[in-house]
């Protein structure tokens, strides 16, 4: 067969399954630029089920990115609470800024690309579903999609493999209908190629897969040259408090939660606190970091001596009942703040 009709079958394929079996998704109703860049950038390291009932929540927070130029740090990261990598958010907070004060979205791949936390996938998938750009888009779903049909025997993760991808991408592209085609990609992998146990009978493709049914090859692609270890980091945190009031301070914006809540590592003065207690160690997993995180509750011996000690150390002194309205790590409202809660 000749490799223009194996693309043109492959394109073919793709397109009756994805016209048949593509998820009922919000931002799919209406493809406009804000709601589908919203979704493209919390669908970054989120599962759907989760990214579906967030964008859901952001865009009642920030309807227009008009709101979402105008609200404060505080207010993004809040909304933002629960889908991790806070840079991302950050980021999203600065391009809506960018694009707020040139009066309208980018239309080109090129102008995505240079919008912060716009990364080559993002703009590709963007420009293509909303304004109908003919350039490909690869995720690690099309990635994975693509590297099992040709066999690809490079790791995935080095220049020479997402080369090859990224090659045979354009090749495959639909040109005409981009943006169908680049999402038919990625729902593929999403839904069928799956990373284990791909369910290569209901595949659209599996006719021009070569590594289709065959149980050593899916398990070996794609390849990808080992990582960094994982770090082990050790957290100490005091939770010094005077009856319902607690000292917050908010993390340096350089650190892993940028500019989020939490507690401070300052142990205060035992002259000016009646007791110290431990809490239950936290092990807590970030992508490259395994947090080992060690709390100990204070008791201050006046008011007067918690806002002391919150001055010494840049802090902030609040209700405990508020807490809830801060942005913090995921570590401390999945863990901690159940238990402060109930004191």
């Amino acid at each position: 067969m000749h490799y223009n009709d194996y693309y043109k079958d492959v394109r073919q394929g793709l397109k009756q399954w994805y016209s048949k079996h593509a998820r009922d998704l919000p931002w799919r109703v209406n493809t406009n630029s804000y709601g589908t860049w919203l979704s493209e950038i919390i669908l970054q390291q989120t599962r759907m089920e989760v990214g579906v009932k967030k964008w859901f929540h952001i865009i009642a927070s920030f309807p227009t990115v008009k709101h979402l130029a105008d609200a404060s740090e505080d207010q993004i990261l809040k909304a933002w609470e629960g889908l991790g990598y806070y840079r991302r958010a950050r980021f999203l907070h600065k391009a809506a800024k960018i694009i707020n004060t040139n009066g309208e979205f980018p239309k080109s791949y090129i102008e995505w690309l240079k919008l912060p936390g716009v990364g080559s996938y993002t703009a590709a998938a963007i420009s293509s579903i909303s304004f109908n750009e003919a350039v490909a888009a690869v995720d690690g779903n099309v990635t994975r999609v693509i590297s099992r049909l040709v066999g690809l025997k490079d790791p995935v993760n080095n220049s020479k493999g997402s080369k090859k991808i990224n090659n045979i991408a354009k090749l495959l592209l639909d040109i005409e209908n981009p943006g169908n085609h680049n999402q038919a990609m990625m729902e593929l992998g999403a839904l069928v190629c799956n990373p284990i146990k791909p369910k290569c009978h209901a595949c659209p493709i599996s006719k021009q897969c070569i590594s289709s049914n065959n149980t050593e090859l899916l398990n070996k692609i794609p390849l990808k040259v080992k990582t960094k270890k994982i770090q082990d980091v050790d957290l100490m945190w005091h939770l010094v408090r005077y009856k319902k009031f607690i000292v917050t301070i908010q993390f340096p914006s350089d650190g892993i939660w940028g500019n989020l809540w939490g507690f401070p590592n300052n142990k205060p003065s035992k002259d000016y606190f009646l007791k110290r207690r431990p809490l239950k160690p936290v092990v807590h997993l970030l992508t490259h970091k395994k947090i080992h995180a060690n709390f100990f509750m204070w008791e201050a011996i006046n008011k007067q001596a918690l806002n002391d000690y919150a001055a010494s150390i840049n802090g902030k002194v609040i209700p405990v009942y508020d807490l809830k309205q801060l942005a913090m790590p995921r570590l401390i409202t999945k863990h901690i703040l159940p238990i402060i809660s109930t004191l």
